[in-house]
């Protein structure tokens, strides 16, 4: 058998190398002005010197007579308070007045950057078992392409860059996720693998409601399908050993958003049913408008399928 040390190397250095190719990419775009609500995330994660905000009425929505006049979120309190109380001290400019707008840009972008280069450096970490196991060793290749194809298509790399919470947390807690499901994968059996979709749950149902909800069916589905395909002696095993330690993670997860502020959890519910009852576009009209950004979905749909 071949040394599997020299192939490991490469595939280190090959990682290594998208990785930065795809921050590379970003960093042209890290100057341009805030946009929209943009500002109202760059004031959680970034000290510009003014009021502080407090996590259960975050937004920043007018300045009246010199002060700051701040509204609820209307979204599960989890990410805005991890902005606010951790992000925020560690993104500190000593004189952010004097900056100039492209350099305060910078700076309120930046954290949201580091948030997807962890995502990536997470997605990257699902691969490294293959990349290290000797023969059959060239399976973390069409990962990593995916993962090249997708990361630099354009809704992504704007959406990394935005001081939002879809593109670069939201991304994160999926990543981290993903991770932990993989760790459980290979733990196989026993408590280890039990904490590992546990955590992998929680993690999932500390951003905002639909994200829950997405994890939730996302489980549900798996559950459906292990409990079909496996032998008839060993049907429901599976979903023990995944999904249930899984969906205990997501409730423990929610109730942790349910305990920092119940009106902002319930507010995000409320604020899908309003989105829900507004008149409607024609998908083919909305299809149409958004397909340029859109596109990249359809082929990793059907790798994933």
């Amino acid at each position: 058998m071949p040394d599997s040390a020299p192939s490991a190397r490469r595939s280190w250095l090959l990682m290594a190398l998208a990785l930065l190719a795809l921050l590379g990419l970003r960093l042209p775009f890290l100057d341009r002005p805030l946009v929209g609500e943009e500002g109202m995330f760059a004031c959680l994660a970034v000290d510009n010197g003014r009021e502080t905000p407090e996590p259960r009425r975050a937004l920043l929505v007018a300045r009246v007579a010199g002060r700051d006049v701040w509204e609820a979120p209307r979204h599960p309190l989890a990410p805005y308070w991890f902005l606010i109380r951790v992000v925020r001290p560690c993104f500190k400019p000593a004189d952010f007045g004097a900056l100039s707008l492209g350099q305060k840009s910078a700076w309120a972008r930046a954290p949201f950057l580091a948030f997807f280069g962890l995502a990536l450096l997470a997605w990257l970490a699902l691969a490294v078992p293959r990349a290290c196991a000797g023969p059959g060793a060239d399976a973390w290749k069409l990962p990593l392409a995916a993962l090249l194809f997708v990361a630099s298509a354009p809704l992504m790399v704007g959406g990394s860059l935005q001081p939002q919470l879809d593109g670069s947390l939201g991304v994160l807690l999926v990543g981290l996720a993903a991770c932990c499901l993989g760790a459980a994968s290979r733990a196989a059996h026993g408590r280890r693998a039990l904490a590992w979709c546990f955590m992998a749950g929680f993690l999932a149902a500390l951003g905002k409601n639909e994200w829950t909800l997405a994890f939730l069916a996302a489980c549900l589905a798996s559950w459906a399908a292990t409990g079909r395909a496996a032998a008839p002696e060993r049907k429901g095993e599976p979903a023990w050993r995944t999904v249930l330690p899984a969906l205990a993670g997501l409730a423990a997860g929610s109730l942790l958003s349910l305990s920092l502020d119940w009106a902002n959890y319930r507010a995000g519910f409320l604020l899908m049913f309003q989105f829900a009852q507004g008149t409607p576009h024609p998908w083919s009209e909305t299809l149409a408008m958004r397909w340029p950004w859109l596109w990249p979905l359809f082929p990793m749909l059907a790798l994933a399928a």
